[in-house]
């Protein structure tokens, strides 16, 4: 049973796209990680809200998201805005 379902956005799918192949297959792997089993991995909040979050990688990657009730949204790059 999956824990989330994600909904990118066409920004996200732009920006993913200039990726390199390997920076894609990690990002889809962890994106696989978190619909399957929840797990987030390295992440912090970056709202004083908590209403935004980053995925972080060590390789200083950073990808947004927002918990909506429906699911988690992905963008990059991050909508820091007022919600």
């Amino acid at each position: 049973m999956k824990k989330y379902e994600i909904l990118l956005t066409l920004e996200f799918e732009e920006w993913e796209d200039t990726q390199t192949k390997k920076s894609q297959s990690q990002i889809d792997d962890r994106l696989a990680a978190i619909a399957a089993e929840g797990h987030f991995g390295d992440h912090k909040s970056v709202s004083d809200d908590d209403s935004v979050w980053e995925l972080r990688w060590a390789n200083g990657r950073r990808v947004s998201n927002c918990s909506i009730k429906y699911g988690h949204i992905l963008t990059n790059p991050p909508i820091l805005s007022k919600f």
